[in-house]
C-alpha cells in the first residue's frame, strides 16, 4: 500500500476518484462524514507540493465538493482508468478503495443488499466477501444464522446458497 501516495499527477487523481466513488457508493448518497474527510486528508497527502517535491500542489478540489464530478458511474471508471496504466497502478487503486470501504464503524445495510442484488442479476466469477470480525461472525453464524451481527454475512450466506453458481466450486 505504499505505492499509494507515489506516482504520476493522473494516478494520484485516480487514487482519490476512487476513493470517491467508494464513499459515495457509485454516487448514490452524499459525500459527507467520516469517509469524506479520509477522502479528503489523502488528497492532501496525495497533492502536497513539499511531501512530493511538486512545484505547486495538485489540486483535487472537483472531487472533495458536494456535487459529483461525473455525470454517472460509467464516467467516473472510465475516467479513472485512464490514470492506472500499470498493474501496479490498478492495485493500488483497489487498495485506496479498500481504505474508504474498510474504513466503516457500523454495519451498512444498504450497501449489503446493493451486493446481495449485484450477486443474484449478475452471478459474478469472483467474489470477494469481507468480514470485519471473523471470529465473531463465525460464531454468530454457527449458532443461529442471521442474528444481530451476524445477519449481514447470514444474508450473504443465504444468497450464495440459493443462487446457481455461486459459492460453489
Amino acid at each position: 500500500m505504499a505505492l499509494l501516495v507515489f506516482g504520476p499527477p493522473e494516478t494520484r487523481r485516480a487514487y482519490i476518484s476512487v476513493m470517491r466513488l467508494v464513499a459515495t457508493a457509485l454516487g448514490t448518497r452524499p459525500f459527507a462524514g467520516d469517509e469524506a474527510e479520509l477522502v479528503t486528508m489523502f488528497a492532501a497527502l496525495e497533492g502536497c507540493a513539499g511531501c512530493h517535491g511538486f512545484d505547486e500542489p495538485l489540486d483535487f478540489s472537483d472531487l472533495l465538493g458536494p456535487n459529483e464530478p461525473w455525470v454517472d458511474s460509467e464516467a467516473a471508471i472510465a475516467e479513472i482508468l485512464k490514470g492506472l496504466t500499470t498493474e501496479s497502478d490498478r492495485l493500488e487503486a483497489v487498495h485506496a478503495g479498500l481504505l474508504v470501504s474498510l474504513f466503516a464503524d457500523d454495519p451498512d445495510p444498504e450497501a449489503t443488499a446493493a451486493a446481495i442484488e449485484y450477486w443474484k442479476q449478475n452471478k459474478p466469477l469472483l467474489l470477494w466477501v469481507h468480514l470485519d470480525d471473523v471470529d465473531h461472525a463465525g460464531q454468530q453464524i454457527g449458532r443461529r444464522m442471521g442474528v444481530e451481527r451476524g445477519a449481514d454475512i447470514g444474508d450473504a450466506y443465504a444468497v450464495m446458497a440459493i443462487t446457481p453458481g455461486i459459492g460453489q466450486r
